[in-house]
């Protein structure tokens, strides 16, 4: 299942699709560079 993330430092918040599998892992966002542990926000994404 794919779940929705982002980043979640203040002057970023880009958003990301991953596969739930990905949760609690460490990445760095392709916008702002800076590293975070991947955790899903409130509702999975929608599977269109």
């Amino acid at each position: 299942m794919t779940v929705r993330v982002f980043c979640p430092h203040a002057d970023c918040g880009q958003r990301y699709r991953v596969d739930e599998t990905q949760l609690g892992a460490s990445t760095v966002c392709k916008r702002c560079g800076r590293e975070f542990t991947v955790s899903a926000s409130a509702a999975p994404a929608s599977a269109a």
